[in-house]
């Protein structure tokens, strides 16, 4: 089996209760088939990142090229080819013996699924009756997020996942900026500079870097990753092909490609290294930090840089969801993720508010149950029916994405690009002023996020945030001074 397959075989085990040689074949004789609307708005955008998406897994793509010009079609090939060059997109008008049919598009027939974006969010429909009226042209956001909800319910069809770790969009509407089926509730975008640290550049790094170089940004950007690209980043990455495994770039380096207007700083030593290179003046502190890190050890580190605004991305199996701190404002990194365990962690918070214990969900394996549902409060079974079925290990994931191992690796990337779309959407919101009642929000990509979950998480007071915080004050003035943000 190929390494950067494993994952998605994995998850996809999980998700089925097939076993994986049986569950690659499937896999592999599936035929997905593809057709674009040209003249919709960012189709050109969808249809590439979910070609790439898909083409990152197992399985057969064609594309159906009635109506499109040959420069999308010969993009798209090449697309795919340069991800994986045993396995080219078809350019096919037949579509006998599709496993499952795609359209990017507001019109199709049954039997089909529609991919459409619209402003920064997305609608998904998967059946002929659902009508789809645009509330406005989409953005890069909104292209990139509805090909990551499409490559996510082309999985479900392929790989055949069990009903009860799944919903089948009938239609779906939702907005990864203001987190709610209104797609026209956040302000359009404006060319904007911005300041920016991004720590990790791995499976949702690259997607945030995807997504920042589709947008009207511009500006400076601190990229930190130690690692460079490795076989099995090809398969869970949203950059990166064929070509990468063999001259294993530096996974920032591959970033930057997608950052030609932003002036780059690269840091390819581990966060810990930041905090000094930044106290030294050899990099610039910058207020807002967006991470992406598989460890809550990592997480702390990056907290340290002790920022106006941190915005942590993370999945665990299936599941997605982002935290987010405003200094002084929302528990950071080391309330949420604490090193001693001297109090609540945020796992135990949320557990909780759940009615479940932290023992439960420490078993890994075990199935969340209508017997775990009893003597809960409404609330708590509103919140925890839709993931009936799922893996403890998913909930835990979910429930605080906690102490995720250091070498726990990236989820698929349909859900790591979800995770990017969500971290890139509080971005936006707080650079749009969009007011959102909560600083921990998840789902699992597999039910959609029709289904999220959002809570207000509070700060603990023995952690160093509060009881150091006049000296953290100090320590961000000066690093603001020396940046020349004062």
């Amino acid at each position: 089996m190929q390494a950067e397959h494993s994952r998605a075989l994995r998850l996809a085990e999980q998700a089925t209760g097939l076993a994986q040689p049986r569950l690659k074949r499937r896999l592999d004789d599936s035929t997905v088939v593809i057709s674009v609307d040209a003249d919709m708005p960012m189709s050109r955008l969808t249809a590439r990142v979910l070609v790439a998406t898909l083409r990152r897994g197992l399985g057969n793509l064609v594309l159906n090229p009635d109506g499109l010009p040959s420069e999308l079609v010969d993009e798209l090939e090449r697309t795919a080819l340069s991800i994986d060059q045993t396995r080219p997109l078809r350019i096919e008008r037949r579509q006998d013996g599709a496993t499952t049919r795609v359209h990017i598009g507001t019109d199709a027939p049954g039997g089909v699924i529609r991919v459409v974006p619209d402003g920064y969010g997305a609608h998904i429909a998967g059946v002929p009756s659902a009508v789809i009226r645009l509330a406005r042209p989409a953005n890069g956001l909104g292209a990139i997020y509805a090909a990551a909800l499409g490559a996510a319910e082309v999985f479900k069809h392929t790989a055949g996942v069990v009903s009860r770790r799944r919903v089948m969009h009938r239609h779906l509407r939702f907005c990864p900026v203001s987190l709610s089926t209104d797609l026209s509730a956040a302000p359009d975008i404006d060319e904007r500079t911005l300041d920016l640290t991004v720590i990790g550049l791995g499976a949702i790094g690259t997607g945030i870097a995807l997504i920042l170089g589709e947008l009207p940004l511009d500006g400076r950007i601190v990229a930190v990753d130690r690692q460079r690209f490795a076989p099995e980043n090809r398969g869970t990455y949203s950059l990166g092909g064929w070509a990468d495994v063999a001259a294993a770039p530096w996974k920032v380096d591959l970033a930057m490609t997608s950052l030609s207007r932003f002036s780059v700083t690269p840091f390819h030593e581990p966060v810990e290294q930041l905090i000094a290179a930044v106290d030294a003046g050899l990099v610039p502190w910058f207020p807002t930090v967006l991470t992406a890190l598989d460890s809550s050890a990592g997480r702390r580190e990056a907290q340290r840089l002790w920022p106006d605004r941190l915005i942590d991305a993370a999945t665990g199996d299936t599941m997605l969801g982002i935290h987010d701190h405003r200094h002084g404002v929302d528990p950071c990194m080391m309330c949420v993720f604490p090193a001693n365990g001297g109090g609540p962690s945020g796992a135990d918070q949320i557990a909780n508010r759940l009615g479940l214990s932290t023992d439960l969900l420490a078993h890994a394996d075990t199935l969340l149950s209508e017997e775990h549902l009893t003597g809960l409060d409404d609330e708590q079974r509103r919140v925890l029916e839709p993931h009936l079925g799922t893996p403890m290990c998913g909930l835990a994931h979910a429930t605080g994405l906690t102490d995720i191992d250091d070498d726990y690796q990236p989820s698929v990337p349909f859900v790591s690009l979800q995770a990017a779309c969500l971290s890139m959407g509080r971005l936006l919101g707080a650079l749009q002023g969009v007011p959102v009642a909560a600083n921990l929000v998840q789902y699992d990509g597999l039910f959609g996020p029709q289904t999220a979950t959002r809570e207000s998480m509070r700060s603990r007071p023995d952690c160093m945030c509060s009881v150091r915080s006049t000296a953290i004050t100090q320590v961000r003035t000066i690093r603001a001074a020396n940046t020349g943000l004062n």
